[in-house]
């Protein structure tokens, strides 16, 4: 539970902004680059984190009762061969609760992310976020460069001067006869 708690903490933000009526495309590639970072950065501590996870979890268990022992297990001695110098130690279970669900819950986040919203895929969400009308309205024509929309335009194969000239002139436009369509004109 505070494994899932700790984990929606995180991609909650990227997981409304994306689902929303009016979603803002800069902002979701905005808090998905977040979100993988934080992910990341919660994978390289994953020990520390766990500790603290697992400190939380034994005393919520404590106030209401639960117990929070793991189960003992008869230890199973395996078989060394002749050349193996390492013995192989099962896993206790507060340290198999840590890398059979709280590691792997992380990896497979991590994983999803990446294929789910790739660095070239958020690139592209920023991107297309300069055509979206929330963008026309609120960005200086002066704001954007070419640099700002050369992976779109290679996309669909279009001139990057050509479509920063026609954006640019049409930022002006939208936002005349956006204050027009306001007053009622």
């Amino acid at each position: 539970m505070h494994i899932l708690r700790s984990v929606y903490a995180i991609i909650g933000p990227a997981s409304r902004s994306l689902q929303g009526i009016a979603t803002d495309l800069g902002n979701a590639a905005a808090l998905l680059s977040d979100c993988k970072q934080q992910f990341e950065n919660l994978r390289a501590e994953a020990d520390k984190e766990w500790d603290a996870l697992y400190t939380q979890s034994v005393e919520f268990a404590t106030i209401h009762g639960i117990p929070s022992d793991f189960p003992t297990e008869r230890r199973r001695k395996k078989r060394r061969m002749d050349d193996e110098l390492a013995v192989d130690e099962p896993l206790t279970g507060k340290e198999r609760m840590k890398v059979d669900t709280f590691i792997r819950v992380l990896d497979e986040i991590m994983q999803q992310l990446q294929s789910r919203f790739s660095d070239q895929n958020v690139a592209f969400m920023k991107q297309l976020s300069y055509f979206t009308s929330g963008s026309l309205l609120s960005i200086n024509a002066d704001e954007i460069s070419s640099n700002d929309i050369v992976g779109i335009c290679d996309q669909y194969g279009l001139n990057v001067a050509q479509v920063h000239k026609e954006l640019v002139d049409f930022v002006t436009v939208y936002r005349v006869c956006s204050s027009q369509t306001q007053k009622g004109e």
